[in-house]
């Protein structure tokens, strides 16, 4: 039986009460994107607030995050109260949509591990239908709406299937945006891509592309990976 809570070492994450568990997509991008330079954070769809709560521990910005299912909400505040970067994050229970249209403020850097199952069969819980479907957020508004909080030199993460990339490029060019870095994951050296992590902004720079190999074998983390989250995992 999987446990109730997800120690790391400067946090604990308990993800009894939201839908979505600690995994290594959130983990992938909390510890990913850019935080160098930004002050003030959106995470869109914070779940159980494990993203916010790490890109707390690697900068000094402030944080909002925000889920649709009050669940979440009430978990991510809980797991930020217990926590020492709880003077930092603020969670709000809104829409994208909404927080998009009724906030004054505009941000540096906005992430999202979003809603992403778009042909697979819905679940019988309607939480869980909200954190893995996209019937409540489609890739295009997402990007559409943090676009109306995105501060000129700002920045919009996010993490997505690889099957979504050509859906993206088309949403990006669409709506004059560029990227500005791409890493497309694989669990294994055999594996196809499963992920790719994307920053888009609006200022046209040379993207970079770079590939992230999760496993070298068998719960054997790559050299690469462990880089990437010795800061959070208590055994890296």
């Amino acid at each position: 039986m999987p446990t109730s809570f997800f120690k790391f070492k400067k946090f604990i994450i308990h993800h009894d009460k939201c839908a979505m568990k600690v995994g290594t997509d959130g983990v992938l991008l909390g510890a990913w994107a850019t935080v160098s330079g930004k002050r003030k954070i959106v995470d869109i769809g914070t779940g159980s607030g494990l993203i916010s709560l790490m890109l707390a521990q690697r900068s000094d910005a402030e944080i909002v995050a925000i889920d649709i299912d009050s669940s979440a909400c009430l978990q991510a505040t809980e797991n930020i109260a217990g926590s020492i970067f709880n003077g930092r994050i603020r969670v709000y229970h809104t829409s994208l949509n909404e927080f998009a249209e009724k906030s004054n403020e505009l941000y540096d850097l906005i992430v999202s591990n979003p809603p992403y199952f778009k042909a697979s069969l819905l679940s019988p819980v309607h939480e869980r239908n909200l954190a893995r479907h996209n019937g409540s957020l489609s890739l295009q508004s997402l990007v559409e709406d943090s676009l109306k909080r995105l501060a000129p030199s700002g920045c919009l993460a996010l993490i997505l299937p690889y099957d979504q990339e050509a859906e993206l490029n088309r949403i990006v060019a669409d709506s004059n945006l560029y990227f500005n870095k791409k890493t497309y994951v694989r669990p294994t050296p055999e594996a196809n891509y499963k992920r790719i992590l994307v920053e888009i902004g609006t200022h046209n720079t040379e993207c970079i592309r770079e590939e992230l190999t999760i496993e070298a074998s068998r719960h054997k983390y790559t050299q690469e990976y462990t880089e990437l989250t010795k800061d959070f995992y208590l055994k890296m």
